[in-house]
């Protein structure tokens, strides 16, 4: 009954405020649905930097970035450092995805009482994402919109532990929430449409999927870039929101599945899904966090507050099922 309600919602919007069960469950819907997005991004981004390295190397292996700092604090020469580092940059990126693969399960576990206090362990675990971000966006020679656009799988364990340590302060999480979903559909808009070099992947998924020719999926590629651009801005309006967040669920959930499908090959080992699974997984904060802002919209009074939180939803669902069962008595 709860899913169906849900369900309902986010199409038509609509809530019954006094059904204290649905509101129950909608609670503890919510909240997993939060955690298991938590989980599988570090789960999968700590698979694919054990298996499948990290642009952290870029960084670690660049000439002027790192030469003054060895003449500063070492004796070694950029040379000997080349020449020597490389066991240590491969097994300190190897560690670092094994960090986030335990971390992963950890986030599963934060919400038992007795390891309520691990929830401080995502500080570094977003730490650890956003090295590996920010070396995305040294590695591209800086370009805006590959930093905005890992904003939101780098920010989403503090949006975890945004709820974990203020559970009544819903609205700033929207907010935050929305401004890093923003962020991503931007900076994938710029990509698509060309304000940075397109990359070859998005025109051979387009051309494998949709069995189109280069130019034209160029130019498929050009609207959806517009309409990135349109729906980053739309849930940052009122009355623009809801549309704006159906445009992200379906676009971030078929951007995510594209990896599996686009590169789905039997003759491979594991169907070649090895590391696309991971990539589409990684990519769950897409379509997950727009879902979740979705349903916090009833939440909304007309002037933009909350009118109630989690916390009290679930205070109040107690005190109801608490009457009732006195009732039945």
């Amino acid at each position: 009954m709860a899913f169906k309600e849900i369900t309902k919602h986010l199409v038509s919007g609509n809530y019954n405020p006094s059904d204290g069960s649905l509101y129950s469950r909608f609670t503890w819907i919510w909240l997993t649905m939060l955690q298991l997005c938590v989980s599988l991004t570090l789960a999968s981004r700590g698979w694919l930097m054990m298996k499948w390295d990290s642009h952290i190397r870029s960084l670690l292996w660049h000439e002027e970035a790192v030469s003054p700092l060895l003449e500063k604090y070492t004796n070694l020469t950029w040379e000997e450092y080349a020449l020597e580092s490389d066991p240590f940059v491969t097994g300190g990126i190897e560690w670092f995805g094994i960090i986030l693969m335990l971390g992963a399960v950890l986030t599963l576990l934060m919400r038992i009482p007795y390891f309520r206090v691990f929830k401080w362990f995502l500080i570094p675990l977003w730490a650890i994402l956003a090295i590996d971000s920010y070396s995305n966006y040294f590695d591209v020679s800086y370009q805006s919109g590959m930093l905005v656009e890992y904003v939101l799988q780098a920010g989403i364990p503090l949006l975890f532990l945004w709820v974990l340590v203020f559970p009544k302060m819903l609205k700033k999480w929207g907010w935050m929430a929305s401004l890093l979903a923003s962020g991503c559909f931007i900076g994938h808009g710029m990509y698509a449409v060309g304000f940075h070099p397109v990359p070859w992947s998005f025109q051979v998924m387009t051309m494998e999927i949709l069995g189109v020719s280069e130019e034209s999926s160029k130019s498929f590629l050009y609207v959806i870039g517009i309409l990135d651009f349109v729906a980053g801005l739309a849930i940052l309006v009122p009355c623009l929101r809801r549309p704006g967040l159906y445009y992200m669920i379906a676009w971030g959930a078929a951007t995510a599945l594209a990896r599996i499908v686009a590169h789905y090959d039997p003759s491979l080992n594991y169907k070649g899904m090895d590391p696309w699974i991971a990539e589409c997984l990684v990519r769950t904060s897409h379509w997950l966090v727009p879902v979740l802002l979705l349903m916090l919209l009833p939440l909304w009074s007309q002037n933009g507050r909350l009118t109630l939180s989690l916390l009290e939803i679930s205070s109040q669902t107690r005190r109801v099922l608490s009457n009732a069962r006195i009732l039945k008595k």
